[in-house]
């Protein structure tokens, strides 16, 4: 891939907010697309005992699982309000920031709280779903 036509930096941050360090480390995915192809870099934090080691992982990605994204983003930052209708009344909050390049360049921010469900608006929703399915890929990649 020598020339990316899409770029995506996310951080999922997830923390009490009423605490004095509220937020641990993120997880963070970094995604590049081309027209003929995809990677993804998954960077999390793994913990055995008291141990807790930082693993970055990368590898291709099927294009297919990107292709939506540039649309369900332009969709997203054209919708004037809030992404989120509710967003939920438990006491662990996550924080959602996506930056990157596209048709342009984009970044969104979504704060909800869990463990109840956040009301999302359709196009959050969907944004949400497709973000996640790549999480998921990259979770289960070697």
């Amino acid at each position: 891939m020598r020339y990316a036509t899409f770029s995506l930096y996310w951080e999922r941050w997830g923390g009490y907010p009423d605490r004095s360090y509220p937020f641990g480390a993120p997880s963070l995915v970094r995604v590049l697309a081309s027209s003929g192809g995809a990677s993804v870099t998954l960077v999390d934090e793994r913990s055995s005992g008291p141990d807790v080691m930082t693993v970055a992982r990368t590898s291709r990605l099927p294009v297919e699982l990107v292709s939506p994204l540039p649309g369900l983003i332009s969709s997203a930052l054209a919708v004037s309000g809030a992404l989120i209708d509710d967003p939920g009344d438990g006491d662990y909050q996550v924080v959602d920031e996506l930056t990157g390049v596209g048709e342009g360049a984009f970044h969104l921010s979504l704060a909800y709280t869990t463990p109840s469900a956040a009301v999302w608006t359709p196009a959050a929703r969907g944004l949400m779903d497709a973000l996640n399915e790549i999480r998921l890929a990259a979770s289960e990649l070697p």
